[in-house]
């Protein structure tokens, strides 16, 4: 089949995903030592069967759709894991997000399909050809078992990619010769096709072929809703997912974890997944929240709430691990940890770093706020402080330490030394001085009077000192 298509066509072009064990892939993501071992995957629903199995399961002779009780007597070795949709949901989101990339419009169709809108995203990649490259690219990064499909409709689309074993691109002619040969078991609900199969209709052709009003209302007037939908004459779809304004993701873990350094792949994927939505919306964050989810709660505080804060804001996910890996070997768990979310704390717009003369500048700037993350890490928020300004018109209380400065500028013309003495110093009256300010208090404040003013010691020293009551002090000198 010919690839060409018309600007026109590609407006409108919706590419299904399948990914087929999103619970498995997610599992030997987040736990390296899976692919050492057969994991296999069963229904939850009863009879148990096996739905998913990784490569070393398959080896040993275990198949997908064998019984729980089959499974066990090929493999009794292997760990046996129940489905859980509510992993495979949070998972699917995450690649749903990441997705976003790629393309506006991205719908998470079922439990296992999504569907991308890529006709309006190929000219910014250069073409259809290097959209797709760059698409596989992203999944295969994520560690997904994946299939792709395009058809002339993104019904077709994810049919495509869930059926088709060779061609996965088709036109409208090709689908249709296609999905005729399909088994009604592989396309309709098992009811459904257990109604068709009673009739000896076997293929979708044999289904196609029969009067379909007469046929709904002898069975169920789904089977015309599903042949509409197949056809592509239903274009009704779920919501595509929106744009989120902050990020917050979780990741159910299969097996609780009782210490912080089997939680690093967990959040190595967590951290990638918050600087993928960081870099689609040209933001960085200053703070983040670790929530560690324990299963043990009625001994302990269900949630365990780890902060790190930033000096620079940053979307680098090297940066991001190796500040939560320092952070996390200070955390004592309490009970074992079931489940991991992060949350975004504040966002500002990214500032990318300039590659000009400022250069060493801004990687002095930047070492220097990674040598004060790594600190706080270690030691706490409060273990460095900066001087900051506050706005007071005592000079002696405009100048204090504090981790997080307030936003305030010192008025122009104003000048202060650095530090302060812890008391005013008694000097002679000054010979020669400049920048003269007056300051003058309430009476509820003692009725002080002062002029400040700024002179040089004989030694040179620029000092900072003050008149009251006729007597002169030192109150500090500039650096």
């Amino acid at each position: 089949m010919s690839t060409h298509h018309s600007k026109s066509a590609r407006r409108k072009c919706w590419l299904g995903i399948f990914t087929p064990q999103l619970q498995l892939d997610q599992l030997c993501i987040t736990q390296s030592e899976m692919h050492e071992i057969e994991v296999v995957i069963v229904r939850r629903q009863k009879p148990s069967a096996v739905i998913s199995a990784n490569k070393t399961a398959l080896q040993v002779g275990i198949e997908l759709g064998q019984t729980l009780d089959r499974a066990k007597a090929i493999a009794p070795s292997a760990r046996f894991i129940e489905q859980r949709p509510e992993i495979e949901q949070e998972f699917q989101h995450s690649i749903a997000i990441q997705l976003q990339s790629m393309s506006s419009e991205v719908i998470c169709y079922d439990s296992e399909t999504l569907l991308v809108e890529i006709g309006a995203s190929e000219s910014l990649f250069g073409g259809f050809d290097p959209l797709l490259d760059k698409l596989r690219e992203l999944l295969s990064s994520l560690g997904l078992c994946f299939r792709l499909g395009l058809g002339p409709h993104p019904h077709a689309s994810t049919l495509i990619a869930r059926y088709a074993n060779t061609a996965w691109q088709m036109d409208a002619k090709e689908y249709k010769q296609w999905l005729e040969q399909r088994l009604v078991t592989e396309v309709l609900p098992l009811s459904l096709a257990d109604s068709l199969e009673a009739m000896g209709v076997h293929q979708v052709g044999q289904w196609f072929a029969l009067d379909q009003r007469s046929l709904s209302r002898r069975f169920d007037k789904r089977l015309l809703e599903f042949k509409q939908l197949y056809l592509g004459e239903t274009q009704t779809l779920p919501t595509a997912l929106g744009f989120e304004e902050t990020f917050s993701s979780k990741i159910s873990l299969q097996q609780s974890v009782d210490n912080t350094q089997s939680l690093r792949f967990v959040l190595a994927r967590l951290i990638n997944d918050l600087c993928a939505f960081l870099r689609l919306r040209q933001q960085a964050c200053i703070s983040c929240e670790l929530a560690l989810h324990h299963e043990g709660r009625r001994n302990c505080h269900p949630i365990t709430r780890i902060q790190l804060s930033l000096s620079e804001a940053t979307q680098n996910a090297a940066q991001l691990q190796s500040l939560w890996q320092q952070r996390l070997e200070t955390v004592t768990l309490e009970s074992p940890v079931d489940g991991v979310s992060l949350d975004a704390g504040q966002l500002q717009a990214y500032e990318a770093k300039t590659q000009d003369l400022l250069l060493n500048r801004n990687q002095q700037r930047t070492e220097k706020n990674g040598l004060i993350d790594l600190i706080r890490n270690r030691l706490g928020t409060e273990s460095v402080c900066t001087l900051c300004l506050y706005d007071d018109h005592r000079p002696e209380q405009q100048l204090e330490t504090s981790a997080k400065p307030p936003a305030y500028v010192m008025p122009l013309g104003l000048q202060r030394p650095v530090g302060f003495y812890p008391n005013a110093k008694p000097i002679c009256a000054p010979q020669g001085s400049h920048h003269t300010e007056y300051l003058e208090s309430g009476w509820w404040l003692n009725d002080q009077r002062r002029i400040y003013t700024i002179d040089q010691d004989s030694n040179g020293t620029k000092r900072w000192i003050y008149c009251e009551k006729g007597q002169w002090f030192c109150q500090g000198v500039f650096d």
